[in-house]
């Protein structure tokens, strides 16, 4: 911290001697875990109340979209290895039609929990004749994970 020209510190300041030392190397678990903690947040449309609450100026260039958290859910990695078992684990979870987000944990230090929710991928769950289907969009970042084998 920057002191003002011409003050006197009352007390010497703390230097930091060695900038490897309180650096805490924490050991990877990548390809032990049995299950992932996913969030399920469903995609509506804001409310007029809602639309109401922001800014008259504001108002023209918000997105009239509300995402709602409906479950979390421990997954077993067995179940998220493929587009297919991702669609019936989504099917059996939520089971009716609408525009769903499939939300992961990722660690960071941006926060104070240490966590951040990521889009793993977008699943859309229609009616048919033959009953529910399920759709699923922009799944790019389940390449990251290990268990990933593609569609």
């Amino acid at each position: 911290m920057p002191r003002t020209k011409g003050a006197i510190d009352l007390k010497p300041r703390k230097k930091r001697k060695s900038k490897t030392k309180h650096r805490i190397r924490f050991k990877r678990s990548k390809g032990k875990k049995t299950e992932l903690k996913l969030q399920i947040w469903e995609k509506c449309p804001m409310s007029k109340q809602g639309y109401e609450k922001w800014n008259r100026y504001i108002r023209p260039h918000i997105r009239r979209v509300v995402f709602r958290i409906l479950m979390r859910i421990d997954a077993p990695v067995e179940r998220l290895k493929n587009e297919d078992s991702i669609k019936e684990l989504m099917l059996e979870f939520v089971g009716y039609e609408g525009y769903f987000y499939i939300m992961g944990c990722s660690g960071t230090l941006r926060n104070s929990y240490r966590v951040k929710w990521v889009k793993l991928a977008e699943v859309q769950i229609m009616q048919s004749r033959n009953g529910l289907i399920a759709w699923i969009h922009n799944k790019s970042r389940l390449r990251r994970y290990w268990f990933w084998e593609g569609s």
